[in-house]
């Protein structure tokens, strides 16, 4: 029984492993990151709630600038009515800093926001924590606030 467990053990921890990347940041790491950002803000322009789901883990959080939780089943709820309000919208992201550990990124930027309503004339600060499984990283975490 002991080996039984200490097989299934090492396989898994041998699975573990080809699932990561390495411990060291790299400019190729950085450049995947700020991609998964700028292509979830385009999806987000476009108000393209199932394409935005793809970006987002199981576990996913989306903590607003409100207070507000969303998860993966509130997210759609949330912004579809957001979106029938507006005829357009477009996002400037300026990502200033990424940080890499193993197979989580922290991603530090802010974003500037305009519709046929109006433009934010305040910076919304994000912090985004994403975890590399499977080939790719997936949002886990975003924290919005304003400056």
């Amino acid at each position: 029984m002991k080996k039984v467990l200490l097989v299934i053990l090492a396989l898994n921890i041998t699975l573990l492993a080809f699932c990561s990347k390495p411990v060291v940041q790299t400019a190729e790491q950085e450049q995947e990151v700020k991609n998964v950002i700028n292509d979830f803000y385009k999806s987000f322009d476009l108000k393209d709630i199932p394409a935005l789901m793809t970006f987002f883990r199981d576990d996913f959080m989306w903590y607003t600038a409100n207070g507000m939780i969303l998860t993966n089943n509130k997210f759609a709820a949330f912004f579809s009515p957001i979106f029938e309000n507006w005829k357009y919208v477009t996002t400037e992201v300026n990502v200033f800093d990424i940080r890499i550990e193993g197979t989580m990124a922290v991603a530090r930027f802010s974003t500037k926001m305009q519709t046929d309503i109006k433009t934010t004339s305040i910076k919304n600060l994000h912090t985004m924590v994403l975890i590399y499984q499977f080939g790719e990283w997936k949002m886990w975490h975003h924290q919005e606030s304003m400056q």
